[in-house]
């Protein structure tokens, strides 16, 4: 009976072989290969020089060998400064939310009025930010599932009314005015 070699086994040893050479090569493990000088009636065998690390785009090297970063350049404009020294960084003043309709975005403000209304589905509660229902031209909008965050002796239309505020998500255009909803007790902070 012949046996036949395990063929299976075989591949199975290459392509483990293969998996392991790739991301050594990829990381530079092991260096130029380069023909040694054998006599000619030997197969050549490779071995593995060190790399010199070759340096990014724009970047010198030292006479210690280490690269050094370029001076970098002094900004060309200063950065737009808060509007107000309380507000978190990047924020915006409600009467901004227009060019920033489709954006995330954390508006500040001070809410006029505030209202929940039960009978309404979703139960929602409304903060209109600088001027009362109708005539507002931004609100933050509490659901009723999020409202059951809060605590009960601090209800959203009482605790943020009068205060100046900040409320972050997406700024949406609806009816007339801006307004960003699905808020959390997380999305909101009460300016000092």
């Amino acid at each position: 009976m012949v046996t036949r070699p395990n063929h299976g086994l075989r591949q199975m040893f290459t392509f483990l072989a293969v998996l392991i050479t790739i991301p050594l090569l990829a990381a530079g493990c092991f260096g130029r290969l380069q023909q040694s000088s054998e006599p000619s009636g030997s197969a050549p065998i490779a071995t593995a020089t060190p790399v010199a690390p070759t340096l990014p785009p724009g970047e010198t090297a030292t006479p210690g060998g280490a690269p050094t970063e370029p001076p970098t350049a002094p900004p060309t404009t200063e950065p737009t400064p808060n509007p107000h020294p309380d507000w978190p960084p990047g924020a915006i003043a409600v009467r901004d939310t227009p060019d920033h309709a489709g954006q995330q975005a954390t508006v500040c403000g001070q809410v006029d009025t505030a209202r929940w209304i039960f009978d309404v589905p979703g139960h929602p509660t409304w903060l209109n930010f600088n001027r009362p229902y109708p005539n507002m031209t931004f609100t933050a909008l509490i659901w009723g599932e999020e409202r059951r965050a809060w605590p009960v002796g601090g209800k959203p239309e009482e605790i943020y009314l009068g205060k100046a505020v900040c409320v972050s998500g997406l700024v949406e255009a609806y009816d007339g005015w801006y307004q960003i909803q699905n808020l959390t007790i997380n999305d909101i902070l009460v300016l000092p």
